[in-house]
């Protein structure tokens, strides 16, 4: 049996923390809402984005309004910003050791196909997955819920995976979620959208504050040979 590992991407593999706070900044300047700081944009974070607005005191309303001029305000800061992003420390090595390993890899995100693929080509992390699921386009749905689960159930049951054989990993409730509902192993990664406070009250079965230590406890869990 295959092993499958899924990826969240923003915050978890590329280390674009700075873009998504410029990006969550320029969107809540169209609402003519005061700059946050990261502390506060971790503490009101969560999917679906709509809920993230609300966080802040924002009215619903006032959100859907104009929710694609927010979307524009976000993607076009947060473009500018992931160019000066780097991978977070141990990505790359952890993909080549999962593809060394004949382990299949999934890129699940979010964000926008032509966004997405354009960083994996900057970065040369194509041909490290075997799978990739992105939102295609932006409409008015992406605001207020959440279509990862059904994309990722989607894709287990099109190749064949079971919830005994992979693993996702994360920076968001999202993700947790996935795990406890698909039953995966599931890591959640600080230094992302959450604070750690909140990702240990999301009960994932692994909290890791760097990419470098998902190996070793796949090592005990799925048997892995070091």
């Amino acid at each position: 049996m295959t092993y499958l590992a899924v990826f969240d991407w923003n915050c978890t593999l590329i280390d674009d923390f700075v873009a998504n706070l410029a990006g969550a900044n320029a969107a809540l300047n169209v609402l003519g809402h005061e700059p946050i700081t990261a502390e506060r944009y971790r503490e009101a974070f969560t999917f679906p984005i709509l809920h993230s607005y609300v966080a802040l005191g924002i009215k619903t309303d006032d959100v859907l309004s104009c929710h694609e001029e927010l979307a524009s305000a976000f993607l076009d800061a947060h473009d500018r910003e992931t160019e000066k992003a780097g991978l977070r420390p141990g990505a790359r090595e952890l993909l080549q050791d999962m593809n060394d390993r004949g382990v299949h890899c999934l890129l699940l995100t979010n964000h926008f196909h032509d966004h997405v693929r354009v960083q994996l080509e900057r970065f040369s992390l194509l041909s490290l997955f075997q799978g990739i699921s992105c939102n295609r386009e932006y409409d008015a749905s992406y605001i207020s819920a959440m279509n990862k689960q059904e994309r990722l159930q989607a894709y287990m049951d099109e190749h064949g995976f079971t919830p005994d054989h992979a693993f996702i990993i994360g920076d968001t409730n999202e993700e947790a979620k996935i795990g406890r509902h698909l039953w995966l192993t599931t890591f959640s990664i600080t230094g992302g959208l959450l604070s750690e406070e909140r990702l240990k009250a999301l009960a994932p079965d692994h909290i890791v504050s760097r990419l470098s230590e998902v190996l070793p406890i796949l090592e005990k869990t799925w048997n892995f040979q070091p």
